[in-house]
């Protein structure tokens, strides 16, 4: 378990009996998570520097030439694809074996939401609700809009706009949202597995099968009596899979049976005051924001 403390160190424990393995020096207090490739750490520094680690003994293999890694990477035929700092915020391609970056393309603030990586282009954000298809070669799919200057990637006339993008690819726009959610999309936590998009606000849980048809629209206050929500309070989705989703509600981890329509598991985490959970099994992983540190719950 990979885990950014609060005195700038990357601490590596053995889940199995809590043992630190090793530490590495950062350099400042990130919020930034470690990224893993095959058997290396990526991790970035407060020198403005990503860096490899090995996985085994936190020892540094190398640098990488870019500034930050910002989003979780994708590794397709040897080529490793992601969002950081590199000219600039940017959706890069990092051949692995030469260690050099093969092309980039500017999408400024956008580098800080997630690309959807699909089997024959690349989604990535251009700030907002602004996306761009990007081949895996670098270029717009979009004929000609390569072609066009502009000052911002958001401005381009082959922008999409929309919200999220479903497990089966379909544009979840806002208009879509507001026949179920009356709170502003920005709010909302999507998820996606193989066969379902969940999305959930303070005020219901959505779950969508292919072609955004709604399978079930679960009200949040039914899930426990424990649960009282005020118009504010957020909803994050943890974890997903056929059966269950995983969800931290107003300090509360709840497990809800969506197929049963059953309350499987809920905890009161609010004493810790999570700032980051991690179900694991039988275990949760999480990280206070009353203390910073990392606890181990079993549940």
């Amino acid at each position: 378990m990979l885990f950014n403390s609060n005195d700038y160190y990357l601490n590596a424990y053995d889940k199995s009996n809590g043992q630190l393995q090793w530490k590495h020096y950062m350099g400042w207090k990130s919020n930034v998570p470690p990224f893993f490739v095959d058997s290396t750490v990526w991790m970035q520094t407060g020198e403005n520097e990503a860096i490899q680690l090995n996985l085994r003994t936190g020892s540094q293999k190398g640098k990488l030439p870019v500034s930050t890694v910002e989003t979780k990477p994708a590794v397709k035929n040897n080529i490793l694809y992601a969002t950081g700092i590199y000219n600039g915020g940017c959706l890069f391609a990092y051949d692995l074996k030469a260690d050099t970056v093969l092309w980039y393309r500017f999408l400024a603030h956008g580098c800080s939401i997630t690309p959807y990586y699909l089997q024959d282009r690349i989604i990535a954000n251009a700030e907002g609700n602004n996306w761009l298809e990007i081949g895996y070669d670098g270029a717009l799919i979009a004929k000609g809009c390569d072609s066009i200057e502009v000052g911002y990637p958001s401005e381009l006339p082959c922008v999409k706009q929309f919200i999220a993008l479903s497990h089966d690819g379909k544009e979840i726009r806002e208009d879509f949202l507001q026949r179920f959610f009356s709170a502003d999309a920005e709010g909302l936590s999507f998820y996606n597995t193989a066969h379902h998009t969940f999305i959930a606000g303070n005020s219901r849980l959505l779950v969508l099968g292919d072609n955004l048809k709604g399978k079930k629209a679960i009200e949040i206050s039914s899930l426990s009596d424990s649960l009282e929500l005020e118009d504010d309070e957020s909803v994050s989705i943890l974890q997903a899979d056929e059966s269950n989703v995983w969800m931290l509600i107003a300090g509360r981890l709840i497990l809800y049976d969506y197929q049963n329509k059953k309350l499987v598991k809920a905890a009161d985490l609010s004493p810790w005051e999570p700032h980051q959970v991690v179900p694991d099994g039988e275990r949760l992983w999480l990280i206070s924001r009353k203390d910073g540190l990392l606890y181990g719950l079993t549940w």
